[in-house]
């Protein structure tokens, strides 16, 4: 075991050079505009820095804290600006559906304005006429139709709709839509 255990030394993270110099160091300070090191030079030993050490820890706390402040708050306008972001999207999902509950109705009243006018003219150009039969049977399924336009929009059918309709009511939104936050 004594030859395995020197073969398969792990290698040691940082090679040591002994120099009689001390050195403080702050690790992972990256960029915060103070000093982040103090050592002993030919001139100086660091036992003379104190001061100078304790002050600029101090003043890198300060400056941690500043940086740590100036994230969290980036942080918090991120998500309001998400937030502002996920609400217009729900306004405008919320649009679209509601465009797409009027345009079937927009089509139906067009439909039976149209039918409504047709019917008219041809009961005015036909007044008191021999009539087929196949011309009555006309008339009388377009009558029926024009029946049913006028009850699909009548205010009565849209409340009936709107009744258990989400788009419209004090919480709207679009059907299936959850918001994000």
């Amino acid at each position: 075991w004594d030859l395995h255990s020197r073969l398969y030394q792990p290698k040691p993270r940082w090679d040591y050079r002994l120099t009689g110099l001390l050195a403080l160091e702050i690790d992972n300070a990256g960029y915060l505009g103070v000093r982040k090191r103090w050592a002993d030079t030919q001139h100086r030993k660091l036992e003379v820095l104190l001061n100078d050490v304790v002050v600029g820890l101090a003043a890198f706390a300060a400056a941690r804290k500043l940086e740590r402040a100036e994230q969290e708050r980036r942080e918090r306008e991120w998500k309001i600006e998400q937030q502002r972001e996920e609400e217009a999207r729900a306004r405008a999902a919320l649009e679209k559906a509601r465009r797409e509950f009027l345009a079937p109705r927009l089509e139906a009243f067009d439909e039976m304005t149209r039918l409504h006018l047709f019917l008219g003219r041809l009961e005015s150009t036909t007044p008191g006429a021999e009539l087929s039969p196949r011309y009555l049977e006309f008339r009388d399924w377009a009558e029926g139709r024009l029946a049913k336009l006028r009850r699909y929009c009548s205010a009565e059918a849209l409340q009936e709709d709107l009744a258990g309709s989400p788009l419209f009511g004090p919480d709207p939104r679009p059907p299936g839509y959850w918001p994000r936050w």
